[in-house]
């Protein structure tokens, strides 16, 4: 069989499945705008457009009712009841209506096309292919299955669903909780008992739930393996980053290691908060980034090996989120940037001003020595010109080559010799390229050139200059064309076209 046969019959058995609803035809009016598909004996089509536009059509083919974004169908019972909400409740989170709850709810009969109205609320929820139906009722929760017979009276705090495919409820009253499954049993073979915190889907990560006892202890619970991995001892727990909680006692934060089942940082520490985690990829050493009260005043900080790394003459205020080994930077108290190497550990930098973002802080080639920082800088500093802005460190914090908008490095290193660096940036269309020998020593200044065509040849680094261009060398020769070549000790040869 060809593939021009092969497109031809699929394309047919294409517009057929459109056509059909689990065998019921789809009206001929409806078909370019609407999917069906069958609920009972009737016909709910779904707008391609707008999923919230539906319609109910009998066994005949006749529109029963329709449905539409103000007035959006809910879910239909097994026995033909049409849920619709007349009025949708929710907040504006500055991009729109986040919808939370259903209201003014009508129950309309698809059999009899009779309606009444609900005594209760819904929860906005994806409802229709899930077991449980929730519903609120004299401001307490409740739960409704399919037939409409009420598996969950309406006496609870709160439910909420842990998972979009409705497999796991948190079932909240007075003062319990506990899981339960899509037909509301309780998976857990136990309750938990709260009165410090309100409970909310921050309790619950994966397979695990936070837990207590007498609701004054807080720890976590496995509710798949049924086994406590956290402790019922702290008045706060909250994931870290991988097997790693945040955990408080006392008004102290420590960090408790799921894995090796102890704090691996402690309460004596004397922290207020610990605000992330950073792992050397190596030897997965831990960096806590933390908060700590000096006089009054919330100042962050960095643990490691149980001693604060950041002398806290530099009062930092705050650090940025996800940070790359070995560097982290964030604003001090004045509002300026700083930069601190881990690894050394050491203050690259502070006061840096006009700096809105660094975008990235890294090894120059990925390897050590030399450090490429990229900016986002305050446009009324630089003119509204929004480029990156970038600068070079040597390991001591010392600027090698200034802030510029787009600048390039390239790194060379020839055998026996200081790395060799290329820092260039453009003017009027041409490179200006600077080149130093190591982190000490500039050998070439504000070379001009079209292109940047720099290679090693026999362990030395050449650079073609361009043929309509005058450059001047370190010797005060002025030149055009030909090339430069430097060598491991630093040494610069020109050579003739």
């Amino acid at each position: 069989m060809n593939s021009k046969r092969i497109s031809v019959l699929f394309g047919l058995g294409f517009m057929l499945c459109s056509a059909f609803a689990f065998g019921q035809e789809i009206p001929k009016e409806y078909q370019k705008k609407y999917d069906g598909k069958k609920v009972q004996q009737f016909l709910l089509l779904s707008s391609k457009k707008d999923n919230s536009d539906k319609i109910i059509l009998n066994a005949a083919g006749e529109k029963i009712a329709s449905f539409n974004e103000k007035k959006p169908l809910i879910f239909i019972s097994d026995k033909g009841m049409a849920y619709i909400a007349n009025s949708v409740k929710g907040w504006n989170d500055g991009g729109g209506l986040i919808s939370n709850e259903y209201q003014d709810i009508d129950i309309l009969d698809l059999n009899t096309n009779t309606s009444k109205k609900a005594d209760f609320t819904i929860p906005v929820f994806p409802y229709d292919d899930k077991e449980l139906i929730l519903f609120k009722k004299d401001g307490h929760y409740g739960a409704i299955n399919k037939s409409e017979t009420v598996v969950v009276e309406p006496v609870l705090k709160n439910i909420i669903p842990i998972s979009s495919s409705g497999a796991s409820y948190l079932m909240v009253a007075d003062h319990e909780y506990y899981l339960a499954d899509s037909y509301a049993k309780n998976i857990l073979d136990k309750k938990f008992v709260y009165s410090t915190q309100n409970i909310n889907t921050d309790w619950i990560r994966g397979d695990k739930i936070l837990a207590s006892a007498d609701g004054q202890g807080f720890g976590l619970y496995d509710y798949v393996t049924k086994q406590q991995i956290v402790p019922y001892e702290y008045t706060a727990v909250d994931h870290l980053k991988d097997n790693l909680y945040l955990v408080k006692k006392n008004e102290l934060a420590g960090v408790y290691d799921t894995d090796a089942r102890a704090l691996v940082l402690p309460f004596e520490a004397g922290v207020n908060y610990v605000q992330s985690v950073i792992k050397d990829p190596k030897s997965s050493s831990l960096y806590f980034v933390v908060s700590v009260d000096r006089s009054g005043k919330n100042l962050i900080n960095i643990i490691h090996n149980g001693k604060l790394l950041v002398d806290e003459k530099h009062q930092l205020e705050n650090m940025s989120s996800n940070p790359e080994f070995p560097f982290v930077d964030g604003k001090n108290t004045k509002g300026e940037h700083y930069i601190f190497d881990l690894s050394q550990p050491k203050m690259l930098m502070n006061g840096l001003p006009s700096i809105k973002r660094m975008t990235r802080i890294e090894y120059l080639d990925q390897k050590p020595g030399f450090i490429r920082v990229v900016s986002e800088v305050d446009p009324n500093v630089t003119g509204g010109d929004n480029r990156d802005w970038v600068m070079l460190l040597d390991v001591n914090g010392r600027v090698l080559s200034g802030y510029r908008p787009a600048q390039d490095f390239r790194r060379f290193d020839l055998e026996g010799g200081k790395p060799i660096i290329l820092a260039a940036y453009t003017k009027a269309n041409v490179y200006i390229v600077n080149v130093m020998f190591g982190a000490d020593q500039p050998i070439l200044e504000n070379l001009k050139l079209n292109i940047i065509s720099a290679k090693v040849v026999e362990n030395k680094l050449r650079i073609q200059l361009p043929d309509d261009i005058g450059n001047v060398l370190p010797s005060g020769q002025q030149v055009m064309g030909g090339a430069v070549l430097i060598d491991g000790a630093g040494k610069v040869e020109y050579v003739r076209p």
